[in-house]
């Protein structure tokens, strides 16, 4: 996920500079191509429109030598091509029908591709914000595993200490119990030695008694 995020974050960085940049052209173009379709129809209008033909071709001609295809569009390349070769000939009614087809075709061109455009850079932030959202949520999980895997080793620590805690306690108690059995046998040797001692003096007195 880190590396769907730095390659396509590099590759967003370098193509929306670039459709921008292309749509900004174009959007430029629409008004010239609106200026040069309204030109051309005029030549179908009448009289006056007829006595300045060449100059209404002169200025058509004029706004499209100013047009200038998007880098790498060969379709729109090639139409704006093509008026300029209709505006070369002769202008006659069917003339003049076939740079209007031509000015609209390249107009639609325009349109259609800045649409395209902008549906391609929808789709370039939506699968690098869904790479963000799964690099997130994969962040998340490495989280959730490390804090599991303290909180076990913490449970097995615990329970290490509460193991040798209690074999503490036993050592303890046992070597109480050690030391109290020692004391114990030894005070009952003292007691014995004790008793035996009295029961002799007894026995003395009552044979001293006896003889009397």
């Amino acid at each position: 996920y880190e590396t769907a995020v730095s390659v396509g974050q590099a590759q967003f960085d370098t193509d929306k500079p670039k459709l921008d940049q292309e749509v900004t052209q174009l959007k430029a173009e629409l008004p010239v191509l609106q200026e040069v379709l309204g030109l051309i129809s005029s030549l179908a209008g009448g009289a006056a429109a007829k006595a300045n033909q060449k100059a209404i071709l002169k200025l058509a001609k004029s706004k499209v030598l100013s047009l200038v295809p998007p880098r790498g569009d060969s379709h729109m390349a090639k139409a704006v091509k093509q008026l300029k070769s209709v505006l070369a000939e002769t202008a006659t009614s069917a003339t003049a029908a076939n740079m209007v087809a031509v000015v609209q075709e390249l107009q639609t061109q325009c349109e259609t591709r800045i649409e395209e455009i902008s549906v391609q850079i929808s789709a370039m932030e939506s699968q690098l914000a869904a790479d963000r959202a799964s690099k997130s949520e994969w962040e998340q999980k490495m989280v959730d595993l490390s804090d599991e895997h303290d909180a076990a080793l913490n449970n097995e620590q615990t329970a290490d200490l509460t193991r040798n805690s209690l074999g503490g306690t036993y050592m303890v108690k046992d070597e109480s119990y050690q030391n109290f059995h020692a004391s114990f046998e030894e005070e009952m040797a003292q007691l014995k030695k004790e008793s035996f001692a009295v029961n002799t003096v007894l026995v003395k007195i009552q044979e001293f008694i006896a003889s009397c």
